[in-house]
């Protein structure tokens, strides 16, 4: 008998979850939208003075941010284009927040926004890293990683036209103590030592070593076996990037996986892998992102007397 789930569903609120080697909980942490969801996933943090924000309406510049937030231990927000959403401010007070990283270019986040941003927080630093275009960005990005990981850092070089395998890289790259840079799908690279997330059809033909699934689902799959020391794994819409963005500096700081689902449910391997590596599961967003069938189905599969034998994506 497979073990006993203990299904903990608390939607709109984070309580903490409880388990050991006999039981998993499941817990949803949603709010009314994106950004509220965003403020909800990272109220865990209790105290850190810095944190990231990115634009929630476009995600090329905000995929390179999830690495940063991590490697600072410090909470990433989505944030709307023109203003502050509510919550935000209140927020990076009660954690005592000093520094603010903005991650892209006024498309992404405007000026104004920065300025309220500025004068709604006392002596709150702001600081923007934009470059031309979402690659110099990740570039910008990479390079202040490389201060704080040193140039022995190793590096992973995802898609910058597609956000899937970024989103799962992000907490597999924080794990690896490494650097991930987004780059064109027919990206040619110079680096001897660097490691392709993601299928040819994200990143072309490379003599690097590759990451990759049969889709971004089991790439992603992938990503999340890798992850052998925390019992906490995060599970996200694999259809859009806001809730799986805002997890990156909450990963970091439990030590987790985001996994992308389908919303059609969870892939046979999917399931086996919450059954045997993780006790606790976190679903971000709502039932529009993942319906609440979700927690069915992993309790369901819980019951079942005999495996199923799956087929397992393979590393190239």
């Amino acid at each position: 008998m497979r073990k006993k789930i203990w299904l903990f569903l608390f939607i709109a609120l984070m309580f903490p979850a409880f388990a050991n080697a006999n039981q998993v909980t499941v817990e949803r942490i949603a709010g009314k939208d994106r950004y509220q969801t965003s403020l909800r996933v990272n109220h865990s943090f209790q105290a850190s003075g810095i944190a990231v924000i990115v634009g929630g309406s476009n995600y090329p510049d905000a995929l390179s941010a999830g690495q940063l937030a991590g490697v600072l231990n410090a909470p990433l927000y989505i944030q709307p284009k023109d203003k502050i959403s509510d919550g935000l401010i209140e927020e990076l007070k009660r954690i005592g927040v000093t520094q603010v990283y903005l991650i892209g270019g006024e498309a992404a986040l405007s000026k104004a926004m920065e300025k309220q941003l500025q004068s709604a927080a006392v002596g709150l630093y702001v600081e923007r890293l934009s470059g031309a275009d979402r690659y110099e960005t990740s570039a910008l990005v990479a390079e202040r990683m490389r201060l704080m990981r040193g140039i022995q850092a190793p590096l992973y070089f995802v898609s910058g036209e597609k956000f899937p395998d970024a989103l799962s890289a992000s907490p597999f790259v924080h794990q690896m103590r490494g650097i991930l840079q987004l780059v064109p799908h027919n990206f040619l690279s110079t680096f001897e030592k660097a490691t392709i997330i993601g299928g040819e059809n994200s990143v072309a033909a490379s003599a690097l070593p590759r990451i990759a699934g049969s889709n971004r689902y089991d790439t992603s799959y992938l990503l999340a076996k890798e992850f052998t020391k925390g019992d906490t794994i995060i599970l996200t819409d694999g259809e859009s990037y806001p809730d799986a963005l805002s997890s990156s500096g909450y990963a970091a700081m439990v030590d987790a996986p985001v996994l992308l689902v389908p919303k059609s449910g969870l892939t046979e391997n999917q399931l086996n892998l919450i059954e045997n590596q993780f006790n606790h599961v976190i679903i971000i967003g709502g039932e529009n992102a993942l319906p609440y069938t979700i927690e069915n189905q992993i309790i369901e599969d819980s019951f079942k007397d005999t495996e199923t034998p799956t087929t397992e994506p393979v590393v190239p």
